[in-house]
């Protein structure tokens, strides 16, 4: 138990998770930057003023590597900042009533670094890929994603997905985005590359 509590610590350090929020029945997604004493900070570009969330009632779920944290609370202080591309960015603190944590034994996030290229629509994107697991992509991009849904190429592997956006996060000229693999293609080269990325790990006598 103390173990757990430590790596869950840890990767709340970290922050930059994917979180999906609800409020009033309404669902948007958001991204968890990290705790301020008992808060926890978190930034979304979906909503349209920081007084739809403030002083709100808000349930969400962090989504961590083989785990989620779920839990409600009222947000009590909020901001608005402009991004990179001018949209309103809100960043707000919830101050939990309590949290529960369920640990997730099948999608586990595995850290790669990997050149790909990610398609929208028209838009054609060099992207560097940071993490991925069997359910989702972290990316690298100098470039903002335009639309929500894409193929993202691995021309090194010969793989391609379906994917759909789920967050976005500016970091000084850096854009992080978190993309969701659709559901009912063939996944299994992918698959055998997440496979090859824990045997490597094991190798090096790294357990994630």
């Amino acid at each position: 138990m103390a173990h757990l509590r430590e790596k869950l610590a840890h990767l709340i350090s970290l922050g930059h998770w994917e979180v999906e929020c609800s409020l009033d029945s309404k669902m948007f997604t958001a991204v968890f930057i990290g705790k301020y004493k008992r808060y926890l900070i978190m930034e979304t570009s979906k909503l349209v003023s920081k007084t739809d969330v403030h002083q709100a009632e808000i349930g969400f779920r962090i989504f961590l590597p083989s785990f989620t944290i779920s839990g409600e609370g009222v947000c009590n202080k909020t901001t608005e900042m402009e991004g990179l591309r001018n949209e309103t960015v809100i960043r707000f603190m919830i101050d939990p009533n309590h949290l529960r944590v369920k640990q997730q034994r099948c999608y586990k996030r595995l850290p790669v670094l990997e050149k790909a290229s990610l398609i929208v629509g028209e838009q054609s994107l060099e992207v560097v890929v940071k993490d991925c697991s069997l359910d989702g992509i972290g990316l690298l991009t100098m470039e903002r994603v335009r639309g929500e849904i894409g193929i993202i190429e691995f021309p090194n592997l010969e793989i391609s997905l379906k994917v759909v956006k789920v967050h976005e996060f500016t970091d000084f000229n850096l854009f992080q985005y978190g993309m969701k693999i659709e559901e009912g293609q063939n996944t299994q080269k992918f698959k055998e590359y997440l496979f090859s990325i824990q045997d490597r790990f094991k190798k090096l006598g790294i357990l994630l």
